[in-house]
């Protein structure tokens, strides 16, 4: 979907703006946008020149990071204070194995002025509906561990997962099934110990390609 698409259908809504992870969808246009150079400046251009170009309640820009950069600290540091400089709030989305993602928190926090605001989104991809009971604790884990990292500071965060299976044949009818949505009991087990976090999930789309935008006080993917 074009840009120009994406604004016309979300005008006047509120919208986070990120670049994939997944290496079989990337490019060379979207690797561009990983070069580090003075704060990943290709990023910061592009996510500004969007804003300034299409009308949105709010635009909501990743920090992006390339763990490559030998100078990873400073780029850092000088992409969130440029984006949080036009931008009142910024977002960084992890998954679930990433050990540094913490550290990484951290960092996009030392550099926000304390009027600006984090958007933390915990990305659990695709989870098998029977067994998403583990994930469940380990986002407690990791909740507790930003509450902790955090303290006073302005935060949201967000959890997000998908239990839709993406060969419905394997374990279901090919003309019509049933299927729980897991994710949602994934959630309620997180909200039951942090009942701050925001509900997010991926529209029921298996594979995950999928635009990712603000529905009210959720976070709807799709």
């Amino acid at each position: 979907m074009s840009r120009k698409k994406v604004a016309h259908i979300f005008k006047d809504h509120s919208i986070a703006l990120d670049v994939t992870s997944d290496i079989n969808l990337s490019s060379r246009e979207i690797d561009e946008l990983f070069i580090p150079h003075d704060g990943y400046s290709n990023w910061m251009n592009r996510v500004i020149s969007f804003k300034n170009e299409y009308i949105f309640q709010s635009l909501i820009p990743s920090v992006i990071m390339n763990y490559d950069d030998e100078d990873f600290d400073e780029n850092i540091r000088r992409q969130v204070e440029k984006l949080s400089s036009v931008f009142q709030m910024l977002m960084y989305r992890f998954s679930l194995d990433n050990e540094i993602a913490i550290d990484d928190i951290k960092l996009i926090n030392n550099n926000l002025s304390d009027s600006n605001d984090l958007l933390i989104v915990l990305d659990c991809g695709w989870i098998p509906a029977a067994s998403y009971k583990n994930p469940a604790e380990i986002c407690i884990r990791k909740v507790q561990e930003i509450k902790e990292a955090l303290g006073e500071s302005r935060y949201t965060i967000t959890i997000c997962s998908i239990t839709f299976p993406n060969n419905i044949s394997e374990i279901g009818n090919d003309h019509s099934d049933t299927f729980d949505l897991r994710e949602i009991d994934l959630f309620e087990m997180v909200k039951s110990r942090y009942s701050e976090v925001v509900y997010g999930d991926y529209g029921s789309i298996n594979p995950l390609e999928m635009i990712r935008y603000f529905c009210c006080k959720a976070i709807c993917f799709r």
